[in-house]
């Protein structure tokens, strides 16, 4: 997935924190990466700051690729970006959203305008 540059800086200013040679975010006591529990919680604590409750990590993926979708790119080019072996896996997590059903319905009206 490609990291954008501002995130690579954040990245690399959180990593000379700690310097663990092996993990990026490592648990506490730096043998092994951080647990999936504490991914969670602080995942539910940040959404719960800004206002939002119901949300998940997975939400973010399934909102990355519609918003990929919705600017252009091919679905066989998000499927790579999800590492997904099956582009039906793929479509899933793609959604129709309001801006897209416009610009879908625009589409539409124009083409079968004269018919």
């Amino acid at each position: 997935m490609p990291l954008p540059q501002p995130i690579l800086e954040d990245l690399r200013r959180l990593w000379k924190i700690h310097r663990n040679p092996r993990w990026l975010f490592p648990h506490q006591t730096g043998t092994g990466p951080i647990g999936r529990g504490a991914l969670a919680r602080a995942f539910a604590a940040a959404a719960w700051e800004i206002g939002i409750s119901r949300i998940s990590p997975r939400t973010l993926r399934h909102s990355y690729a519609t918003r990929l979708i919705e600017r252009g790119v091919d679905i066989r080019i998000v499927q790579i970006l999800l590492g997904h072996h099956s582009i039906a896996t793929t479509a899933i997590y793609t959604h129709l959203t309001e801006p897209t059903r416009a610009s879908l319905k625009e589409f539409l009206d124009k083409l079968m305008t004269g018919l």
